[in-house]
């Protein structure tokens, strides 16, 4: 037998992802004929936020309303306002030819979602609401120099972010709804970077 739930209040199914994650990287290379220094930092993530009103269920009474809402935020607790999430830095210096070399990367692979089952029927005399809210914050920075006194010093720095995230809501194929309004809401929110140094 299928799941059936009834509420004179609000039924709500939520999921939240609140990962931090930083990688710093550096090198650093001093006295001596030739100086090669390089410093990688690269930032990985893959997390998953789902919440899911499961395939089957019904629900005979939801008289506030039903929502289902997940909501992904990364790099955005108040101790993370002037980090960043991958980082590299480098330094050469010789007496004959100095290099340096930094590089920076940041790759996002989050999945979040926001659905309502196959099949499932719902009878409410409030709102349904799918929702999913996605807020990433992955700032990289690079920076590399060098020193020599000879002829050659050379300093490069490099940077990169690769995203792949899937931000998802939905409403399975086979589902009869009859509620005061319904919305289905997908949202990727631009993050302010006016708090990084």
């Amino acid at each position: 037998d299928s799941l059936n739930l009834s509420s004179a209040d609000a039924i709500q199914v939520t999921a939240t992802s609140r990962p931090n994650q930083r990688a710093r990287g550096s090198g650093a290379a001093v006295l001596s004929d030739i100086g090669l220094a390089v410093g990688v930092g690269i930032g990985v993530t893959a997390h998953d936020a789902e919440a899911r009103l499961g395939d089957g269920i019904q629900v005979s009474r939801a008289d506030a309303g039903l929502s289902v809402a997940a909501r992904s935020e990364q790099n955005l607790s108040a101790d993370f306002d002037n980090r960043l999430f991958a980082e590299a830095y480098s330094g050469a210096g010789a007496t004959n030819v100095g290099v340096a070399g930094a590089l920076a990367a940041g790759v996002s692979a989050n999945t979040n979602t926001a659905g309502i089952g196959q099949n499932t029927t719902i009878n409410s005399t409030g709102q349904v609401a799918v929702s999913a809210i996605e807020i990433n914050r992955v700032p990289v920075r690079a920076a590399a120099g060098a020193v020599a006194l000879g002829k050659v010093a050379i300093g490069a720095s490099a940077t990169t972010i690769v995203a792949a995230n899937s931000n998802r809501a939905l409403v399975g194929q086979g589902a009869s709804l009859t509620a005061a309004g319904l919305s289905v809401i997908a949202e990727n929110r631009r993050h302010s970077e006016a708090k990084l140094n």
